[in-house]
């Protein structure tokens, strides 16, 4: 919340409305100032000149050939607002979204929505997510090409919207308006006038507070609520309000001006493309819940605002939807579900029992295999906390397709079966609890280590290997040093002053451990160590090289437990200075 006071008589509210008149060389800004008189203004470019003057005697100028604002090029104009000692300012984006047709179009172009949907969440504060943080966030969806953001099921903080003008992302406004309980039949909550003052009052305080940032790009009426009179008077207050963006309301297309549904499947968007592409002849699909007033409807522009459900899974089948949303005018995009799980950092000390584990009992084996399967994720962590550096530093992605390692061999353009976990790990992950055995295919390029059982097999080949709870695909490229961890939770739960190291021989390979102090952001700071192990296939001997780096708490002088796949164990003092071993 934030709370500040206006000097007496001062500004209540402005609100600039810019819209193209007969076409987009020429627009007229209309500004509306409560209270009615005694006001100036002065509309800027990003340059700081002039551009237009206006006042209480002369709420509207007309701008010639202004730059448009977009997702692309998202250029603020800044209109500062004059009453007596009250100076406002507010940035300004000339920029028209409408519907021609079947085609939705932002400044006369037809644009594709590729969104996320955004909880306000934060693994380590909550609800209260920093400006930091936010920048972040878009940093990250304008790299990876998102365009759109849906403000999923709330308005979110201020400066989420003014981050959004400036960076560039297309809005879809939603206000906090959800009622999942009495679902959408004759008990939606659209339908009872106790809750048309609160239905009403949420979307037009979401328009009122929000209509100046040009980001915003459609109003969304709230989510997964029955509809019925409550929302027919709110979109009537909304389009009073702001007549110039576009309605979105899943649950009453028919009054919306895009229809929207979640998580259709592919077939169905066909279909739906091939009937939002024809002529709007009254012709409709049924809403998925048997409601006339959510009906998908011909000749009309199609939204998912929801689709490829991503909590925990890895989107599927996303180029599937994309050349379907492609090949139809009329598909405009949709939201992944969504941008970041609302998950808090795991506290430990606290005396909760959370592991998975502790589902069953030992020696029956769901327990048994869960427990195999945490522990391994123990031994694993300091590869994926090595890993977790690594992408940090220099945008690496943990999971890895086949491709991005063995470009040259074809078969793995198309393989979708499996993944590499970092260069030298490859899963093929078992999601069937029918499924006896599974074939593997391996790239070739390499030979390769079955983990489980240490069998070597020649690279570009398929394995296979009997699958139950506890025993599943996981290869380890030959020349890869594998660097096991103790039974720990967290990286600072104990020293890691006895690692296990492990090397898999038959080429040449390296592995860089990373540490630093487990918590806080030290690290930000350059407060951390690597330790580089490389091994030579020829001599077979493993190198472990000086330490680079430092931090807090650090251990000056550790053991490795060293040895060859299948050799002997050798134990090795380590002070930071290079080590080489034989093996």
């Amino acid at each position: 919340m934030s709370l500040w006071s206006r000097p007496r008589g001062g500004i209540v509210s402005a609100f600039a409305r810019a819209v193209p008149e007969g076409g987009l060389g020429k627009w007229r800004l209309d500004l509306d100032v409560e209270p009615k008189t005694g006001w100036s203004a002065t509309l800027y470019d990003a340059a700081k000149k002039p551009v237009a003057e206006l006042s209480s005697d002369a709420p509207a100028r007309t701008v010639d050939a202004p730059r448009l604002w977009s997702a692309e090029d998202p250029y603020l104009y800044t209109l500062v607002v004059r009453k007596g000692d009250d100076i406002r300012s507010l940035k300004v984006g000339f920029k028209e979204q409408k519907v021609v047709g079947h085609v939705f179009q932002v400044n006369g172009q037809p644009v594709k929505l590729r969104g996320v949907n955004r909880h306000e969440a934060s693994p380590e504060n909550g609800r209260t997510v920093s400006r930091e943080e936010m920048i972040r966030d878009i940093t990250l969806m304008k790299r990876y090409n998102i365009n759109t953001v849906r403000t999923s099921h709330y308005p979110n903080h201020r400066l989420w919207y003014d981050l959004c003008d400036r960076y560039g992302l297309y809005v879809v406004a939603e206000a906090n308006v959800e009622g999942h309980e009495p679902a959408y039949g004759d008990k939606g909550l659209g339908r009872f006038p106790e809750w048309d003052a609160t239905i009403v009052e949420r979307n037009v305080r979401q328009v009122l507070f929000y209509r100046n940032h040009p980001s915003v790009t459609m109003w969304s009426m709230g989510n997964e609520t029955g509809h019925g009179d409550c929302f027919v008077h709110a979109i009537d207050a909304v389009r009073k309000l702001d007549p110039d963006r576009l309605i979105h309301w899943e649950r009453g297309n028919t009054l919306a001006d895009i229809d929207s549904r979640m998580y259709p499947d592919v077939d169905w968007l066909e279909k739906k493309g091939k009937l939002g592409d024809g002529p709007a002849n009254g012709e409709t699909m049924e809403d998925k819940y048997g409601r006339p007033e959510s009906a998908y409807s011909a000749g009309k522009p199609f939204f998912m605002c929801e689709y490829a459900h991503a909590m925990g899974n890895a989107i599927g089948n996303l180029q599937e939807y994309w050349d379907v949303i492609y090949a139809h005018e009329s598909l405009v995009g949709g939201c992944i579900w969504d941008w970041v799980d609302q998950s808090m950092m795991r506290s430990h000390g606290t005396g909760l029992w959370r592991e998975l584990y502790l589902y069953g009992k030992p020696g029956e084996p769901l327990y048994d295999s869960l427990l195999a399967s945490v522990k391994l994720r123990y031994r694993f962590l300091p590869r994926v906390y090595s890993l977790a550096h690594e992408a940090y530093a220099s945008n690496m992605s943990f999971m890895r397709p086949l491709v991005a390692e063995f470009p040259s061999d074809r078969r793995t353009w198309d393989e979708k079966g499996s993944f590499l976990f970092g260069r030298d790990i490859l899963v093929a992950p078992v999601t069937s609890s029918n499924v006896a055995s599974v074939a593997t295919y391996l790239p070739k390029g390499a030979d390769w280590y079955n983990y489980f059982t240490n069998e070597r097999v020649r690279g570009g080949t398929e394995h296979e290997m009997k699958t139950d709870l506890s025993n599943f695909p996981v290869y380890v490229r030959a020349g890869a040093v594998l660097v096991d961890g103790p039974d720990v939770q967290y990286v600072g739960e104990k020293p890691w002053n006895d690692l296990a190291v492990t090397v898999y021989p038959g080429a040449d390979g390296s592995f860089t451990l990373y540490e630093d102090a487990g918590d806080g952001f030290g690290y930000t700071k350059g407060e951390s160590a690597t330790i580089r192990f490389t091994w030579d296939e020829k001599s077979k001997s493993l190198t472990i090289g000086a330490r680079n780096g430092s931090y807090p708490g650090m251990l000056t002088s550790r053991c490795f437990r060293v040895k060859k796949l299948g050799g002997a164990e050798k134990t090795v003092t380590y002070r930071g200075a290079s080590v080489k071993i034989s093996l």
